[in-house]
């Protein structure tokens, strides 16, 4: 079997073990009586999907910011405009202050404002760049100060500045997008690999004095795939902005509670391995 056809056939496989993860009782019987292992590897392959869907997601943006960031230098700085960091301080040949309106808000950059402390500024004003720092604000309680002594020393002037973004503008993206969707991966790792160990411990502990028996292993493995809806409801109502607070642990859940009716309706046999 050749490399492609084995690739074509673990993604059939994949896709078919997310659909039935979604709602078939009679799959998560079979889940729970094969190797933990398949289930690891199906969520290790699941946390990649959502991190291969949020460089989807984030590329078009990517992209669209590249060529913003030149546009606006080209319209914006005079020609004879320099910039740069030295020892921690950010210089520039502009009058002092600078304001240009962008499509978010307004960006002012003034060296005479120094120090770390957020200083005073219009509502509409989103970026302060001052000799010390960028200060940085989304929306009113959300503001941030990026010290310039973090960012090596540097000089350049708006012809060179525009040739870098034409060198390395699609490359910064590329790489932004490459953590941006391992930043995703590891997330989901932590998050939901704590959550479910977890919940599994917390079930196991409570089915002790139960009648139903399944092991660790099993509500481990059912955990596993039983992250799926969730993960799939969260990802899609936040591509429409919404905000489920309560969706994930009540789907994860109520999952568990149908697995746990069918294992005392119709027992399995423990896992082995």
């Amino acid at each position: 079997m050749s490399f492609a056809q084995r690739l074509r056939q673990s993604a059939s496989a994949f896709f078919t073990d997310l659909y039935r993860s979604c709602f078939d009782m009679e799959w998560y019987r079979g889940v729970r009586t094969r190797p933990v292992g398949d289930s690891f590897r199906y969520a290790a392959a699941l946390f990649a999907l959502f991190a291969a869907l949020t460089i989807a997601v984030m590329a078009p943006g990517m992209v669209s910011l590249v060529g913003d960031i030149r546009a606006w230098t080209q319209s914006n700085l005079p020609d004879w405009a320099e910039f740069g960091v030295d020892h921690g301080q950010f210089y520039t040949s502009l009058a002092m202050p600078a304001e240009f309106k962008t499509d978010g808000g307004r960006m002012v950059i003034d060296t005479t404002i120094a120090g770390m402390e957020f200083p005073p500024a219009s509502a509409d004003t989103i970026v302060v760049v001052g000799r010390d720092a960028v200060f940085i604000r989304d929306g009113v309680n959300n503001q941030q100060a990026v010290s310039f002594k973090d960012t090596p020393g540097f000089r350049t002037d708006k012809t060179a500045f525009l040739g870098l973004i034409d060198r390395w503008g699609p490359w910064l993206a590329l790489l932004i997008l490459l953590l941006a969707g391992l930043g995703t991966f590891l997330a989901l790792v932590a998050a939901e690999g704590v959550f479910v160990l977890l919940t599994s411990g917390v079930i196991a502990l409570f089915l002790r004095f139960g009648r139903t028996k399944l092991t660790f292993r099993q509500l481990l493995a059912t955990g596993l795939h039983a992250l799926t809806l969730p993960l799939v409801v969260d990802f899609v109502t936040g591509l429409f902005g919404l905000t489920l607070p309560f969706a994930f642990p009540f789907i994860y859940l109520m999952f568990f509670a149908a697995v746990l009716a069918d294992e005392r309706a119709r027992p399995v046999e423990a896992n082995r391995v």
